[in-house]
């Protein structure tokens, strides 16, 4: 973690203006400023879906390591095999395509990542729009559940899947910190004619927080 921030926190100073320009910079050459309509149901087929069942019933799974819950060598053998039970037996995948088919998808690229995010549109005249990120690993299914009920409230959401997560294409060349992914969802959000916005992150969403606090501050109401 203390390569991922070693930029965090500024530095007394350490000019705010300087951080902002040197992390904007590595986009401004890449972009592409159209925004499609994305569906996830074409990408998530019964067929793969079919293919990854069989995939994880030949899985192999080696015993020789401790199989303890505090296993220091990584996930224990035992929740291996629980995970890939259920998604082989009980993981209903119809279903999370039908909740996902209630947002409204969107790709476009910025920097060198084509970028997949959910917006939903509120009453603007109630309130400023909401940045949701998720964390590591995970991805938009996390606000599943309360995505609708902000979007009932009257909030403006978007919520972008982290790159190489989820319908997120994976970055080309390395260097995708926290502080380039906050300059990636700031630029979204301009991008998306919002130019106040708050944000709600956890796990590495909160780390992409505080460096888009930092890059974006003067945008930011909260």
């Amino acid at each position: 973690s203390s390569g991922i921030n070693a930029e965090w926190p500024l530095r007394p100073g350490k000019k705010l203006e300087d951080y902002r320009q040197k992390h904007r910079a590595k986009f401004d050459s890449l972009d592409d400023a159209e925004i499609r309509d994305f569906d996830p149901a074409s990408v998530l087929t019964g067929d793969d879906f079919e293919e990854l069942k069989k995939r994880l019933n030949n899985r192999i799974v080696d015993d020789f390591l401790d199989d303890s819950d505090n296993n220091p060598y990584g996930t224990p053998n035992f929740y291996v095999n629980e995970v890939a039970d259920y998604i082989c037996q009980k993981f209903d995948y119809k279903n999370v395509i039908n909740v996902l088919s209630q947002f409204q998808h969107y790709k476009t690229v910025i920097g060198d990542v084509d970028l997949h995010f959910v917006h939903m549109k509120g009453d603007p005249s109630k309130s400023v729009p909401i940045l949701l990120l998720c964390g590591f690993p995970s991805s938009i299914w996390e606000f599943h559940k309360s995505l609708p009920m902000l979007v009932k409230a009257g909030y403006t959401v978007v919520c972008p899947s982290m790159p190489a997560h989820g319908f997120t294409a994976p970055p080309r060349k390395p260097g995708v910190s926290p502080a380039v992914i906050a300059c990636t969802y700031h630029k979204l959000m301009v991008r998306l004619g919002y130019s106040k916005y708050v944000i709600h992150g956890g796990d590495w969403g909160s780390l992409v927080k505080q460096h888009e606090e930092a890059t974006s501050a003067a945008e930011l109401e909260a």
